[in-house]
């Protein structure tokens, strides 16, 4: 996955006021991914918001979302793209 990709949905993240956004490259140290973008959000209704956000972003930039952990509860949310994982928490988690 390209780095430009990375930044645009951590860009994507910083419009809808996400706080504390690390993209960092873990492709020399996990088989897992390439990227780990990781984020907050203030309250579980913002972390949702900021998954949907996510997701409408990626698939605009032909990336699919293979699965998606935590949505309901919103205040751990995993969404696995394959060479990337994004984890939304609240700052309780």
């Amino acid at each position: 996955m390209e780095k430009e990709t990375v930044m645009r949905l951590c860009e994507a993240l910083n419009e809808k006021k996400a706080k504390d956004i690390i993209a960092l490259h873990v492709a020399e140290k996990t088989i897992v991914a390439e990227w780990f973008i990781i984020a907050s959000g203030t309250v579980p209704v913002q972390t949702k918001t900021l998954s949907d956000e996510l997701e409408e972003k990626a698939r605009e930039m032909g990336l699919s979302l293979r699965r998606i952990e935590g949505y309901s509860e919103g205040r751990w949310i995993v969404q696995d793209y394959g060479d990337l994982l994004v984890h939304l928490f609240i700052p309780e988690e």
